[in-house]
């Protein structure tokens, strides 16, 4: 049995919330929540335990994946959470990921991938499609995998490609799944239902 399949049989390491023991203003969180994607993730039912965590990382995540003119494309912002949470090892987020590769939830996103296009994003077989692609992913993949192997010569073709702006986004969407796929492994959360079927993705690559 994998880590990953022992955390998922050993269930969460703490209950999730009750929403009906939630305060007036926690509970109008979780409803807003719910209401904005149609369901509440198990991921917001642990950090609801402490309400202004479950706010703050609402807010860091608006405010890293950002659509202005100085963000990343936002397709390459959402193919960066499935080559991040893969490398980390994280089957809750890569699934979560893998989810809205295939079902985007604007067209802006990125188009519907296929399965062969996900899981080479997760192989690393795929390198982009652009330059602007490239350098992220590459950089997305070494920072991941250990942030001091980030070479020179990848900052420089960062520089190259992407605004100061967008390098600091970069940064911060790979530090950021790090926390995430850091805290949702630790804490053993459970795949939602709904997500279960793009575990296969991560399953398929673990294999290999």
């Amino acid at each position: 049995m994998s880590a990953s399949e022992a955390i998922a049989e050993a269930g969460p390491a703490i209950p999730f919330v009750d929403p009906e023991s939630l305060d007036p203003e926690t509970r109008a969180l979780h409803d807003r929540i719910g209401a904005a994607i149609g369901y509440v993730p198990n991921s917001m039912l642990t950090y609801l335990h402490r309400p202004a965590i479950a706010a703050a990382f609402l807010g860091l995540s608006s405010a890293i994946y950002g659509a202005d003119d100085d963000s990343l494309p936002m397709a390459v912002q959402s193919k960066l959470g499935v080559i991040c949470s893969s490398i980390n090892g994280c089957a809750y987020c890569t699934s979560h990921q893998c989810n809205a590769l295939q079902n985007p939830p604007s067209a802006a996103a990125a188009a519907g991938l296929s399965d062969s296009e996900v899981a080479e994003l997760i192989s690393g077989e795929a390198e982009g499609g652009d330059p602007v692609e490239q350098a992220c992913f590459a950089y997305a993949r070494a920072a991941s995998f250990d942030p001091n192997s980030v070479s020179s010569e990848m900052l420089a073709d960062l520089r190259k490609h992407l605004s100061p702006g967008q390098i600091v986004q970069l940064a911060a969407i790979v530090g950021m799944w790090k926390l995430f796929n850091t805290i949702h492994d630790s804490l053993h959360l459970p795949i939602e239902e709904q997500k279960v079927p793009y575990r296969r993705f991560f399953d398929a690559a673990s294999l290999r």
